[in-house]
C-alpha cells in the first residue's frame, strides 16, 4: 500500500474516531440514558419529557456506548460509500425511521410536515380521502373511513387492505409515508387497488377535498322515546356537541339512548374519558394504563362529571372499524354495565401513543407507543378488542350501503309514506340498530313495572 494510501486509511480511520465521539456524546446527552416520563393518551398532543437523573451510571451504560459506536461507524460507511450521495441527514432520518417501524407499527418519526398534519388532523381539518389507517398482519388495513369523506361515499369500508396508491405498492411503506400519499391537493385524484375477502382485488379512483370531521352526527329520536347518536371520532370538538344534542334529546323527551361507533377510529384519550363519565358515578375507573413509564403502578383515569346520567339505558353499536378511544369507552360502559353493546368484535387498537417533540428540532417529533390501555375489569384490549354482548355480524355489502346511505342517516321515501313505512324502511337494512331498539324498548318496558 503506498505512503499515500496509508495516510488516507489513518485520516479516514481518525475521523471515523472522532465522529463516533461525538455522535455518541450527542446521542448519550440528548437521551440522558434515563427512563423519560410521558403520560398522554392515543393521539394525544405533544408530550413533555421529564428526564430522569439517577445519579449514578446505569447498568446499561457501558453496552449502550459499544452499540452507538456501530450505528455512527455504519452511518459513516452508508455516507461514504453508497452507490448514491446522500446528507447526513437523510442517512439519520432513515435511521430513526428504522429503528421506530420495528418496534410496531404505531411508532414512527413526523418530520416538519407530519408533525404539521398531525396537529391539523387533532383540530378536525385536512386535504385528503378520509381514511384512517393501520397495520394488521403485516398488512396496511383500513381501520375505518371517515364519514362523509370520499372514501367513505365510495364504500371502502373497515378491513379493507390498500394494495397500491397510484400503482405504487404499499407493501414496505410506513404509515406516514402512506398517509402522505393519501393526501396532497384538494381536487387532485388518488388512485388505490384494495383487496376485500370474498371481492378480490378491486381499483378505485378518489378526488381528494378538504375532510371536516364532523364529530357528532345525526342526533335526532330514531324511535321515541329513543334517541340516536353518531360518534364518528374523539377529537376536540366532540365532548360539548355531544353534551349539547344529549341535552337536545332529553328536552325532547328522551328515555333510553343509541350511540353509534360503528367505524370510529378512535381520537384523544381525556375525550374519551369524558365522554364515558357521562353515564358514571363521578370516581369511577374508565381506563387503565400500563407502561414503563408507570414504574409497575397502573395510571387509572376516572369519570369526573358532576351531573352523570346514570339511570339512562344505552346501547353502544360496534364493529370492526371502532378502535382505540371508542374501544376505551365501550370498554368502560360495559364493565360498569352501564351499557350493553351490539354489533362486531372491535378492530383492538388500544396502545398509548405519546408524541413527543425533539428538543434538538422542535418542528419534528417521534410517536412512540408507551403504554397499553386496559377495561375497569383488567382485559386488555389491544390485539383482542371488545367483543360485544349480542354479536350482529354485517357484511362489507351491508356496511357499504349503510355508508352510502350514511350511519344513521333517515333513508329517502315516498312523501306519502306513512310514520310506520318510514320507520320500516329506516331499519329495514340497519340490522344491528333494529337490534338495539329492541333491547332498549325491553329495558324501558321492564323499568316501568
Amino acid at each position: 500500500m503506498s505512503r499515500n494510501n496509508l495516510q488516507n486509511s489513518a485520516d479516514c480511520t481518525r475521523r471515523a474516531g472522532l465522529w463516533r465521539q461525538f455522535l455518541t456524546a450527542m446521542l448519550i446527552g440528548s437521551l440522558g440514558l434515563a427512563p423519560a416520563r410521558v403520560v398522554a393518551g392515543e393521539d394525544a398532543p405533544p408530550a413533555t419529557v421529564e428526564q430522569q437523573t439517577t445519579g449514578h451510571k446505569e447498568p446499561e451504560q457501558d453496552s449502550a456506548y459499544e452499540e452507538m459506536a456501530v450505528l455512527t461507524e455504519a452511518l459513516l460507511l452508508v455516507r461514504r460509500h453508497y452507490v448514491d450521495e446522500l446528507s447526513y441527514r437523510d442517512i439519520l432520518q432513515g435511521a430513526i425511521n428504522g429503528m421506530l417501524q420495528s418496534l410496531d407499527p404505531h411508532s414512527y418519526y413526523m418530520d416538519k410536515k407530519g408533525f404539521t398534519d398531525f396537529k391539523a388532523d387533532a383540530h378536525g381539518r385536512f386535504c385528503g380521502v378520509g381514511l384512517e389507517i393501520g397495520q394488521r398482519e403485516g398488512m396496511l388495513t383500513v381501520i375505518a373511513p371517515i364519514d362523509d369523506s370520499p372514501a367513505f361515499r365510495a364504500g371502502i369500508v373497515a378491513g379493507d387492505r390498500i394494495l397500491k396508491i397510484d400503482n405504487a405498492e404499499t407493501h414496505g411503506m410506513s404509515i406516514p409515508e402512506v398517509s402522505d400519499r393519501l393526501r396532497g391537493e384538494c381536487g387532485q385524484a388518488v388512485a388505490l387497488t384494495l383487496s376485500r375477502p370474498g371481492r378480490g382485488s378491486f381499483d378505485i379512483s378518489l378526488v381528494r377535498e378538504e375532510v371536516v370531521v364532523s364529530s357528532v352526527r345525526h342526533a335526532r329520536m330514531v324511535k321515541f322515546p329513543i334517541g340516536y347518536l353518531r360518534l364518528t371520532k374523539f377529537d376536540e370538538q366532540a365532548m360539548p356537541a355531544f353534551r349539547e344534542k344529549i341535552d337536545q334529546l332529553i328536552f325532547e323527551g328522551m328515555q333510553a339512548l343509541v350511540i353509534d361507533l360503528r367505524s370510529n377510529p378512535g381520537g384523544l384519550l381525556d375525550v374519551a374519558v369524558d365522554i364515558a363519565g357521562t353515564f358514571l358515578k363521578r370516581g369511577e375507573v374508565v381506563v387503565s394504563i400500563k407502561g414503563r413509564a408507570n414504574e409497575g403502578h397502573d395510571q387509572k383515569l376516572k369519570s369526573s362529571d358532576r351531573q352523570p346520567l346514570l339511570k339512562l339505558p344505552l346501547a353502544i353499536l360496534l364493529d370492526e372499524g371502532s378502535a382505540s378511544a371508542a374501544e376505551v369507552v365501550a370498554g368502560a360502559l360495559r364493565d360498569h354495565r352501564r351499557a350493553v353493546l351490539i354489533g362486531e368484535r372491535t378492530f383492538g387498537k388500544a396502545s398509548v401513543q405519546t408524541v413527543v417533540p425533539l428538543k434538538s428540532e422542535s418542528t419534528s417529533a417521534i410517536r412512540l407507543t408507551t403504554a397499553h390501555y386496559y377495561t375497569p375489569d383488567g382485559h386488555l384490549i389491544h390485539g383482542r378488542g371488545i367483543t360485544p354482548d349480542i354479536r350482529v355480524a354485517t357484511s362489507a355489502e351491508e356496511r357499504v350501503r349503510l355508508q352510502r346511505r350514511g350511519f344513521g342517516a333517515a333513508p329517502e321515501v315516498a312523501e306519502s309514506a306513512t310514520d310506520a313505512q318510514r320507520k320500516r324502511a329506516e331499519l329495514a337494512d340497519d340490522t344491528a340498530l333494529q337490534r338495539a331498539l329492541d333491547v332498549l324498548t325491553a329495558l324501558l318496558a321492564v323499568g316501568e313495572k
